[in-house]
């Protein structure tokens, strides 16, 4: 325990004396007020209240080295205090300004009722310390001051730990902090005191995150922009894996109102990791605005289009196309609010489609009511019911959930923490030959009567629309011609059943639409490193060989042993292995070569999905709480 009074600080009062060594503490005692040395008695019984020349808890214990002390006589001898005494107690200190010796460990942390010779008053009888101090401290008992401080310390540790407790729960919970005054004691409730204990907090997270990716050796970097109380705020997420698990974890937001170009937003994401870049690699990168600049320094970093993004467009590109779909939406928002919209994540509206369809026959009851009911007749109301009841409201939101179901599927996955590029691909494949198979007359058959059975329900017709418009034609010049191609000629409507017109005019531009899209935004050439890391997870070395080219060099992998280490690997898994079988026999020192590479393969992200949830953090924590807090620092409270 005295180990922490060995520190000396630098206003400790030396003096120039060459023959004057600095003893090396040995004992561990302390003083206490035994019966036998209540004869000990201090020249002067004056109490000090000026102890300024002595130590307190930061300084520690004050043990001046004076070639000289100053003398006391004591009947025809003149005597001093000697340095020689602290090589014999730790505890022991000695003040200049009053030439006496204190105990610092009943002074500084012993009960109230220690020896005022040795806390208050300082004992300075020199001539009788030779005789009995070495009594003193082979008799002391040391248990009262030990366990006085070991109850006070306890007793500060089990309060600070509740406060801890209570701002992160309130943190965490949304809840302002203007109450904690009631909950604790004035001096901890103090605002830059909880600025203190949450930044405290976020900073032990940081160096838990930091000290996980220095073990790897290498992680991914995630970064995306935001704009937040006209400040342009740079969120700068990592992936990283321990073992074979995976991590996203945020690490911190950076100003980058005052400047903006490639240069200064790679400086702010550097000083923001809090990492020696030097010893460590970034095999990939989610931002696309300085990945150029990030590749000079890591030509391994594989660039990635947050996939999560990608799936966002196709919906957006989709309702560019079929524009009338907007005008549901709206009339779900402005009148219903069955769910809250978003405005930027479109996949999110399958929700809202599902809870229309389940909702519909209540929705149409309630608007009737509200029609009936009120003398003036609601004019807004009339309005909507009329429009929910028209067959083409009620088919294009009905097509829409099961479009967006499916491709919702696809966008939990791209949005996983623990999600691969290997598994993304596997899942957009699977839902564009779902589409496929979609678009046929027996599926849109199945399509019918679950819509028909619906409308039955709500007496409702499903017709043709009435479109007065002038119908396009052929142009005359083409009369003579025989046509490979298409031209804006339209198809007489009057000669198609309900059935047909739905199918050829709605069912299947939609799904076409989308295969289209998906295709597009997700091509082979696009998915050529997940479809090489695919194969790598599978352990085939052949179909992985763009993966394995790419890091074997910067992970220092020996292929001849790569190889050899695969096909004993493989050997060793069970027929159809899954990644958790992997996971459960793969040792890292017996497979050292393919251990990294699994590990590389997994950090790659395919979405910047978790800078997003930061930023509706942020935005929920600044705008909803920081007004009414005294805490101005809250989005520490991220972590």
């Amino acid at each position: 325990m005295f180990s922490i009074f060995k520190k000396q600080k630098k206003n400790e009062e030396q003096v120039d004396d060459p023959g004057v060594q600095v003893p090396s503490a040995s004992s561990t005692s302390t003083c206490s007020n035994p019966p036998d040395l209540k004869d000990i008695q201090c020249t002067t019984n004056t109490v000090i209240h000026d102890l300024a020349d002595l130590g307190d808890r930061e300084s520690r214990p004050r043990r001046p080295q004076l070639a000289a002390y100053k003398k006391i006589k004591f009947g025809e001898k003149f005597r001093s205090f000697r340095s020689q005494w602290y090589t014999e107690c730790e505890w022991l200190e000695y003040s200049v300004q009053r030439n006496a010796a204190f105990c610092f460990v009943c002074r500084v942390i012993g009960p109230e009722n220690s020896e005022d010779a040795w806390t208050r008053t300082g004992f300075s009888n020199w001539q009788k310390v030779s005789t009995y101090l070495p009594k003193y401290i082979n008799v002391m008992d040391t248990n009262n001051i030990f366990d006085f401080h070991k109850e006070e310390v306890a007793k500060n540790c089990m309060y600070m730990s509740s406060l801890i407790e209570i701002i992160l729960y309130i943190a965490k919970q949304g809840i302002a902090l203007s109450n904690f005054k009631e909950l604790c004691n004035v001096v901890f409730a103090n605002w830059k005191v909880q600025d203190e204990l949450i930044k405290i907090s976020a900073d032990l997270v940081t160096e838990t995150i930091v000290g996980k990716i220095l073990e790897t050796g290498h992680f991914a970097l995630m970064v995306d922009e935001a704009r937040s109380h006209k400040q342009e705020q740079l969120s700068v997420c990592v992936r990283y894996t321990v073992g074979l698990e995976i991590y996203e974890r945020f690490l911190q937001f950076v100003d980058v109102s005052c400047g903006q170009d490639a240069n200064q937003i790679v400086s702010a994401i550097y000083s923001s990791c809090n990492l020696n870049m030097n010893a460590l690699n970034i095999v990939a990168q989610s931002y696309d605005g300085v990945q150029a600049k990030i590749k000079e320094h890591y030509s391994c970093s594989i660039y990635t289009h947050c996939m999560a993004h990608r799936l966002n467009l196709v919906v957006v590109d989709l309702y560019k196309e079929i524009k009338v779909i907007f005008k549901i939406f709206i009339i779900i928002q402005i009148h219903f609010c069955i769910l809250r919209v978003c405005d930027t994540r479109w996949v999110c509206r399958f929700k809202n489609c599902e809870a229309m369809i389940r909702n519909y026959t209540a929705i149409i009851e309630y608007l009737s009511n509200e029609i009936e009911e009120q003398s003036d007749k609601d004019v807004e109301a009339i309005g909507i019911l009329s429009e929910v009841q028209k067959c083409t409201f009620l088919i294009r939101v009905l097509l829409l959930k099961d479009v967006l179901g499916i491709i919702n599927i696809l966008s939990t996955t791209l949005q996983s923490k623990t999600g691969t590029l290997g598994k993304a691909k596997n899942i957009i494949n699977g839902v564009i030959l779902s589409f496929e198979q979609l678009r046929c007359d027996e599926e849109f058959i199945i399509f019918w009567q679950k819509l028909k059975l619906l409308a039955e329900q709500n007496n409702i017709i499903l017709d043709i629309p009435d479109i007065r418009k002038r119908k396009r034609t052929q142009p005359k010049h083409l009369n003579s011609f025989h046509l490979e191609t298409i031209t804006g000629e339209e198809n007489n409507i009057n000669a198609l059943t309900p059935v047909d017109y739905w199918k050829k005019n709605l069912y299947f531009p939609i799904i076409d639409g989308i295969i289209i899209n998906l295709k597009k935004r997700f091509s082979e050439e696009s998915l050529s490193i997940a479809s090489s890391i695919n194969s790598f997870l599978n352990i085939d070395l052949k179909g992985s060989s763009f993966f394995v080219n790419h890091y074997k060099d910067v992970m220092n992998i020996s292929e001849d042993m790569l190889k050899a280490e695969i096909m004993v690997f493989k050997n060793c898994l069970p027929a159809n292995f899954t990644f958790d079988d992997i996971r459960k026999n793969i040792v890292k020192v017996t497979y050292p070569n393919l251990y990294k590479l699994i590990q590389v393969g997994i950090t790659i992200p395919i979405s910047s999905a978790t800078c997003e949830r930061s930023f509706s953090s942020m935005r929920r924590i600044k705008i909803g709480l920081e007004q009414v807090c005294y805490n101005k620092d809250l989005p520490t409270c991220l972590y």
